[in-house]
């Protein structure tokens, strides 16, 4: 199992989903979006996906990117409940979070050219800015692009 996510068989059918959307409130979720942004990692994805297995009498293994092997019978889908608690607290974040970076890199960028007189400290502070900013934007496109490949029930 992968980390954070539990299971429940419900007849003929487990569901896989993670445990930290079910359980967690909203307030919590929106401060650890704010926290975890300030480190990007285009790679790490905060939706929750829920796998749903209809093959349970056999040995299924999950990995930690979620790909399910020893059965043909499953299906990813996110389920509204989940997509709320999402979409208020990591997507909300990460719009602020590349909102702030726009406007610092604006402003590092009025720096360097028009009062540094094309400092390259800050030169060098716009560049760490503006890669922190495209690997916000990067990370939400993903995160977006595999919003629309599951469906949201």
């Amino acid at each position: 199992m992968n980390e954070n996510y539990t299971y429940r068989t419900d007849g003929k059918r487990t569901i896989i989903y993670n445990s930290y959307y079910e359980n967690t409130n909203l307030f919590l979720l929106l401060v650890t979006a704010i926290i975890e942004l300030f480190l990007p990692d285009k790679d790490s994805f905060d939706i929750p996906v829920v796998i749903e297995i209809f093959d349970t009498n056999k040995k299924i293994v999950i990995d930690k990117k979620l790909n399910v092997t020893g059965s043909n019978q499953y299906n990813y889908f996110i389920p509204r409940k989940h997509y709320e608690k999402w979409r208020r607290s990591y997507a909300i974040a990460l719009c602020l979070m590349i909102t702030l970076q726009l406007l610092i890199s604006a402003l590092v960028l009025y720096i360097f050219a028009v009062p540094g007189h094309f400092n390259p400290v800050a030169g060098i502070t716009f560049l760490i800015v503006l890669a922190m900013l495209l690997l916000l934007i990067l990370k939400f496109w993903r995160q977006r692009k595999i919003i629309t490949k599951y469906e949201i029930r």
